[in-house]
């Protein structure tokens, strides 16, 4: 089950299991997210605050067509759970998806590890999930290297800021920054960010510090 892109850009099939699109139904695409849990979903406040009937899509590959070799599966959201979303600054731009029923492990769909631990190493982070706008054709998972940056004066404390190296992956909301750590496998990745806004390498990509509000996420899967 080895089924690889001919773009550098672009993932292998299973290459990321943890990648979830998160949509509104029927089947419109909102935002990226991760699987952290076989029922909980890692993604940004902005997009799917206040919504509801939101499902979740795991082991899709390339959003513009079913054809591939493993068909991805849906979960429907019970409840979305938020940790004081400030719409003005988008700090704490941070949502738990709480899933009806959870997904089980394959080849394509997995989990992604919390950074309950370091150092990471930080030149080696990526970025990973769609752009916002699909064409006709093909649609597949992008991996961009990222390049961590100074954010400007008065950015919100929950947030911290990097650039992509290519203008490859545009407008991935919700979507994880992962990072493997220093002195180990560097195909084992850790959550360390979530996309929250900015688009591009010419312009600052604000994340969610996942570190941060780890005690947040630790307690509500705790008590699910």
């Amino acid at each position: 089950m080895n089924i690889v892109s001919n773009k550098q850009e672009h993932t292998n099939f299973g290459e990321f299991p943890w990648v979830v699109g998160i949509y509104k139904n029927p089947n419109i695409f909102l935002a990226g997210g991760s699987l952290i849990a076989p029922k909980i979903v890692l993604s940004s406040a902005k997009q799917l605050f206040r919504l509801k009937q939101l499902k979740v899509r795991a082991g899709d590959w390339d959003i513009a067509t079913d054809n591939e070799i493993l068909p991805y599966e849906e979960r429907e959201v019970q409840y979305v759970l938020c940790n004081d979303f400030n719409i003005r600054t988008n700090g704490n731009d941070i949502a738990l998806l709480v899933l009806k029923r959870k997904f089980n492990s394959a080849p394509h769909i997995g989990t992604v590890c919390l950074p309950v631990s370091g150092p990471f190493d930080l030149a080696n982070c990526r970025a990973i999930g769609w752009n916002e706008s699909i064409g006709g054709g093909r649609a597949l998972m992008i991996s961009m290297t990222m390049n961590f940056t100074q954010c400007a004066a008065g950015t919100d404390e929950t947030l911290f800021c990097a650039k992509g190296h290519r203008r490859t992956l545009r407008y991935a909301t919700g979507s994880a920054l992962v990072c493997p750590k220093s002195y180990a496998s560097a195909n084992r990745y850790y959550q360390i960010g979530i996309w929250s806004h900015g688009d591009g390498p010419r312009t600052h990509i604000m994340f969610t510090n996942v570190t941060k509000l780890l005690t947040w996420i630790q307690d509500i899967l705790s008590h699910i």
